[in-house]
């Protein structure tokens, strides 16, 4: 389970700042927010904090395309009894 399933858009945003931050100050902890309280993540390496920085980024990006879809339909009329 990754640690980004379940959060909302905000959510996700403000946990990409917060692993942002920790990614230019140095830190290996991060505390993310969540609805239901706080995470607190431990990371081994930067690599591993910019993997799961581009994943956060590509489930943002999944969630606001998946917001801007847009729905058509065509109906058609006949004035005869077909």
């Amino acid at each position: 389970m990754s640690i980004w399933t379940g959060m909302s858009r905000t959510e996700l945003e403000a946990g990409i700042a917060d692993l942002r931050s920790s990614i230019a100050s140095g830190a290996r902890v991060v505390h993310f927010r969540t609805g239901d309280g706080e995470r607190k993540v431990e990371f081994r390496s930067l690599a591993e904090m910019q993997s799961t920085l581009a994943g956060m980024l590509a489930e943002l990006n999944t969630l606001i395309q998946s917001s801007q879809t847009m729905v058509r339909q065509i109906r058609t009329y006949s004035n005869k009894g077909l």
